[in-house]
Protein backbone atom coordinates (compact mmCIF):
# COMPACT_ATOMS: atom_id res chain seq x y z
CA UNK A 1 0.00 0.00 0.00
CA UNK A 2 2.60 2.66 0.78
CA UNK A 3 4.74 1.76 -2.07
CA UNK A 4 1.50 2.43 -4.45
CA UNK A 5 0.86 5.90 -2.45
CA UNK A 6 4.71 6.52 -3.24
CA UNK A 7 3.94 6.21 -6.81
CA UNK A 8 0.89 7.84 -7.15
CA UNK A 9 2.69 11.33 -5.76
CA UNK A 10 5.37 10.92 -8.02
CA UNK A 11 3.31 10.23 -11.21
CA UNK A 12 1.21 13.60 -11.32
CA UNK A 13 -1.22 12.02 -14.24
CA UNK A 14 -1.38 8.91 -12.22
CA UNK A 15 -2.58 10.75 -9.45
CA UNK A 16 -4.90 13.25 -11.48
CA UNK A 17 -6.68 9.94 -12.56
CA UNK A 18 -6.85 8.26 -9.27
CA UNK A 19 -8.64 11.60 -7.75
CA UNK A 20 -11.16 11.98 -10.56
CA UNK A 21 -12.32 8.37 -10.10
CA UNK A 22 -12.46 9.05 -6.49
CA UNK A 23 -14.55 12.04 -6.75
CA UNK A 24 -16.82 10.17 -9.61
CA UNK A 25 -17.71 7.62 -6.87
CA UNK A 26 -18.12 10.62 -3.82
CA UNK A 27 -21.80 10.68 -3.24
CA UNK A 28 -20.55 13.43 -0.50
CA UNK A 29 -19.04 15.27 -3.77
CA UNK A 30 -21.99 14.64 -6.02
CA UNK A 31 -24.39 16.40 -3.45
CA UNK A 32 -21.88 19.36 -3.07
CA UNK A 33 -21.84 19.62 -7.08
CA UNK A 34 -25.67 19.46 -7.05
CA UNK A 35 -26.23 21.77 -4.79
CA UNK A 36 -23.91 23.83 -6.26
CA UNK A 37 -25.08 22.93 -9.81
CA UNK A 38 -28.62 23.67 -8.78
CA UNK A 39 -29.89 25.22 -5.53
CA UNK A 40 -26.68 27.72 -5.04
CA UNK A 41 -27.71 30.28 -7.67
CA UNK A 42 -31.19 30.59 -6.76
CA UNK A 43 -30.25 31.13 -3.02
CA UNK A 44 -27.42 33.99 -5.03
CA UNK A 45 -30.12 35.46 -7.22
CA UNK A 46 -32.23 35.93 -3.83
CA UNK A 47 -29.94 37.48 -1.90
CA UNK A 48 -28.88 39.67 -4.78
CA UNK A 49 -32.53 41.07 -5.23
CA UNK A 50 -33.34 41.33 -1.55
CA UNK A 51 -30.24 43.89 -0.98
Amino acid sequence: MASSMRSLFSDHGRYVESFRRFLSHSTEHQCMQEFMDKKLPGIIARYQNCC
